[in-house]
C-alpha cells in the first residue's frame, strides 16, 4: 500500500509540474525509500553499533541493484534511457567512488559527512534545474481525461506521497525489529546483521515501490528510483550520519564489501548499454551475483 500510495502520487505530480518520471524517480521517491536506511543508520550509529549503519548502506545498495533490480527485470524488461547511460548510472558510480575513497582511513568523520552532504545539496539542485530546462512529458495514452490530473489539488499528490512514505517506513521498521533480533539470537556479528538482514528489511520500500511502477509500466520510474536510492544512501545517509557522530568503517568492508558495491554498479552499464534495456537475462545475472555475494559473507561469518 505504501509503495502504490507513493508512486501514484509522484507519478501524478510529475505530469502536474511537467517533470518526467525517471527525475520524480531520482529524486522524491528515492528519498522517500531511503527514509528507512537513513532512520536504522541514525539510531544504530547513536547506539554505539556504527557497523550496523556502515553494513546497511552498502548491504542495501547491494540489494537495490542485485535483489531488486533483477526482480523488477524479469518480471518486465526495463527500457534504459540514454539520460541514464550519459548521467545517472555515472553519478551513481561516482558517489561510490567518492565515499569509499572518503573512508578509506576506516572513518567518515565530520567533515567528510559536510562534503557528503555538500555533494548531495548539489545533486538535488541540478536535478532541479534540470527539470526546470526540460521539455513537460506526454500523459499517457491509456489516460482517457488527463485534464483530471491537472484539475486535482496538489496537495492530493503531497498526502498520498507522505502516506506512502510513512506506510514504508512503518512495515520497514516492523520487519527490522524481528529480523535483527532473530538475528542476534543466532550469533551472527552485527556487520553481517547490516550487509544481509537489515539491509535487505530496508530495502523493501525500494522494492515495493518498483514493483508497483513496474506493475504501471513506469519502467523508466523504476530504474530512476533505484540509481537515485544508492545515490541517497551513500551521500545522505552516510553524511548525516557522520555530522551527528563520526562513523567508523570496519577494515573488511574497505577489503571487501566496498569493491562489490563498485563491482555490481559498474555492471549495470554494460548490461544496460548493450541493448538500452534490462530484460530477464540480464535481471538474472544480477540476481545470481548477489546471491553469489550473501553466500560469501555468510561463510565469511
Amino acid at each position: 500500500m505504501g509503495g502504490e500510495g507513493l508512486v501514484r502520487g509522484s507519478v501524478s505530480l510529475a505530469y502536474r509540474r511537467g517533470v518526467p518520471p525517471l527525475w520524480i524517480g531520482m529524486t522524491v521517491v528515492a528519498l522517500g525509500t531511503s527514509a528507512p536506511e537513513l532512520c536504522v543508520s541514525l539510531i544504530a550509529t547513536w547506539q554505539g553499533n556504527p557497523d550496523i549503519a556502515v553494513g546497511n548502506v552498502l548491504g542495501s545498495n547491494l540489494a537495490n541493484l542485485g535483489l531488486v533490480l533483477g526482480i523488477a527485470a524479469l518480471l518486465r524488461p526495463l527500457l534504459v534511457h540514454t539520460s541514464s547511460l550519459r548521467l545517472e548510472i555515472p553519478l551513481m558510480l561516482g558517489a561510490t567512488g567518492v565515499t569509499w575513497l572518503l573512508a578509506g582511513n576506516r572513518l567518515v568523520s565530520r567533515g567528510d559527512g559536510v562534503l557528503l552532504v555538500v555533494l548531495l545539496i548539489g545533486f538535488l539542485l541540478f536535478y532541479k534545474f534540470r527539470a526546470s530546462t526540460s521539455p513537460p512529458p506526454e500523459l499517457p495514452a491509456s489516460t482517457k481525461k488527463p485534464e483530471s490530473l491537472l484539475n486535482r489539488h496538489a496537495w492530493l499528490e503531497v498526502a498520498l506521497i507522505l502516506a506512502g512514505i510513512g506506510a514504508l517506513v512503518f512495515g520497514s521498521d516492523l520487519f527490522i525489529r524481528g529480523a535483527t533480533t532473530t538475528a542476534r539470537l543466532l550469533g551472527v556479528s552485527e556487520f553481517f546483521i547490516g550487509l544481509s538482514v537489515v539491509a535487505i528489511g530496508t530495502s523493501l520500500p525500494e522494492l515495493a515501490a518498483v514493483l508497483v511502477a513496474v506493475s504501471r509500466n513506469k519502467t523508466d520510474l523504476a530504474v530512476g528510483t533505484l540509481v537515485g536510492s544508492n545515490i541517497f544512501n551513500l551521500l545522505m545517509i552516510l553524511g548525516v550520519v557522520s555530522l551527528v557522530k563520526p562513523i567508523s568503517i570496519p577494515a573488511e568492508a574497505l577489503r571487501f564489501d566496498f569493491p562489490a558495491v563498485m563491482l555490481l554498479s559498474a555492471l549495470v552499464f554494460p548490461l544496460a548499454w548493450w541493448r538500452k534495456r534490462l530484460g530477464r537475462r540480464e535481471g538474472l545475472l544480477l540476481l545470481l551475483c548477489y546471491a553469489g555475494y550473501i553466500g560469501m559473507i555468510a561463510w565469511r561469518g
